[in-house]
């Protein structure tokens, strides 16, 4: 079993789909926290297609001969087909069938940085862009609140679409950003409750220190949070409509 691991380690490595194949049996599956569970010739014609290169350095096998089954622990250096670089240490386990052939595969490791950069959903679909759509009366305000404030970078804007005018606001090199509306015979937009959120992460609270003397520099005020919750760990303002920001220290 440890030669045919090693083996699998280097197709994966250098990208040999068809070599690395022949090691599974023909209804072999794949479990995979990234992509959920497919068959191997699926599974691995997603991955390859997801990835520029990669490096592997092995750390340990372990064999079961009784039971054909064995583990594989690696570090795990993938450049995905972007450019951007996602490493992970990963364990796999590996069942065997009687013919020295993979049935089964298990993936194991955290896949929470990874599926961030690429933009993976637990069932494995592909998400390309995601817009949180909102209507304002106070278009020139957001602004100032969102750019100025909280340092939001403008991707796009149109003007007098079918009578709106509206921006789109997000972050560099991530495929997700906020985008106001303003109608020129819209109704008021104020916000439904206290507790309609936009939570912003931060692993260095000198960075929401920051955000919070910007935002204050403008005119804002932290207000209380309606859920205790947030008290302890973050700060709340309120924008020029009233919907609700949180700055959050990452636990």
């Amino acid at each position: 079993m440890r030669k045919i691991i090693l083996d699998y380690l280097h197709y994966l490595e250098i990208g040999s789909y068809e070599d690395l194949i022949k090691l599974f049996a023909p209804n072999a599956i794949v479990h995979s926290p990234l992509y959920g569970d497919k068959n191997a010739t699926n599974f691995y014609q997603k991955l390859f297609a997801d990835t520029q290169q990669s490096k592997i350095k092995l750390i340990n096998i372990l064999e079961n001969h009784e039971n054909k089954t064995a583990a594989a622990q690696f570090q795990y250096d993938w450049t995905l087909s972007n450019g951007v670089e996602a490493p992970f240490e990963v364990v796999d386990m590996f069942q065997f069938n009687e013919t020295h052939q993979i049935t089964s595969l298990k993936i194991i490791y955290d896949t929470w940085s990874t599926r961030n950069k690429l933009n993976i959903w637990p069932n494995g679909t592909h998400v390309a862009q995601v817009r949180v759509a909102r209507p304002t009366q106070k278009l020139n305000e957001i602004l100032r609140f969102y750019v100025e404030g909280l340092g939001l970078s403008i991707t796009d804007s149109f003007k007098d679409h079918d009578g709106y005018d509206g921006v789109m606001l997000g972050l560099p090199e991530h495929q997700y950003h906020l985008e106001f509306t303003q109608h020129r015979d819209i109704a008021p937009c104020t916000a439904p409750t206290r507790d309609n959120l936009l939570v912003f992460y931060f692993e260095n609270h000198a960075e929401i220190t920051q955000l919070k003397q910007s935002l204050e520099s403008l005119g804002y005020s932290p207000v209380a949070p309606e859920n205790q919750y947030w008290a302890d760990k973050s700060i709340t303002f309120e924008d020029p409509e009233g919907w609700r920001v949180v700055l959050c220290q990452l636990l």
